[in-house]
């Protein structure tokens, strides 16, 4: 498997988790911010959403080949990079050990991939052939 399809996985995995957890969380009440730091939680629901959709659409599009999704992975990741070192000082401060160390490897995953994209982006690429064959693909069904 090339990076392009580890990396496709591993941010539609990310971003869709993201996605069903805050929504759980919103659908059973497990949000307190909501009542006391409305504004706070508001906007972090929206960065976070947000950063779920940016991973999910960048893995797709790096998983069917397109063009314009090594961009837009890099920007996800860059959202994803202050999502999990943000989530990992919260509950380093509940004092919830399992959680920070989740929220660590997660870090590090994402790191390795934001260099990764960075300074090796042939990785990524997706070549003119690969894109008219996903076309192709496409437009027979």
């Amino acid at each position: 498997m090339t990076i392009r399809r580890i990396a496709a996985v591993y941010a539609m995995l990310v971003g869709a988790a993201m996605i069903g957890l805050w929504t759980a969380l919103l659908l059973t009440g497990e949000v307190p911010e909501l009542e006391t730091n409305p504004l706070e939680i508001g906007y972090h629901l929206v960065a976070e959403f947000l950063t779920g959709i940016a991973l999910v659409v960048s893995g797709a599009g790096l998983w069917r080949g397109r063009r314009w999704a090594e961009r837009v992975f890099t920007v996800a990741l860059g959202m994803l990079l202050y999502t999990v070192i943000n989530s990992a000082g919260y509950y380093a401060d509940l004092g919830e050990g399992a959680m920070v160390g989740v929220f660590t490897g997660l870090t590090a995953l994402t790191v390795m991939l934001v260099w990764t994209s960075v300074t090796r982006p042939a990785l990524f690429d997706v070549t003119e052939a690969e894109s008219r064959v996903e076309m192709s693909a496409e437009r027979a069904d």
